[in-house]
């Protein structure tokens, strides 16, 4: 696992198996609406945190677009865009 890690953050490839996700729809209480959940790997969800953490380390966040801490990696993403 620490290889793999190691290999992705040192500007090796991505496993394809990072590349896709099983889709699980959770019905909500109002008839006809889901909430679409992206079922990951394992090793995939280590990587996806560890990258994360080091986003929200180094991004301030704003509490306009930010109400709760701990969003995911993508919403981090973005703020490191607009930080650039």
């Amino acid at each position: 696992m620490v290889k793999l890690v190691q290999t992705i953050f040192s500007g090796g490839n991505v496993p394809i198996a990072f590349r896709h996700a099983t889709l699980v729809l959770i019905p909500k209480e109002a008839e006809g609406q889901y909430r679409g959940v992206a079922l990951l790997e394992a090793a995939q969800k280590l990587v996806s945190a560890v990258i994360n953490e080091r986003i929200q380390a180094a991004v301030t966040f704003h509490d306009g677009v930010h109400t709760v801490r701990g969003r995911s990696c993508a919403t981090a993403i973005i703020e490191a865009k607009h930080e650039m």
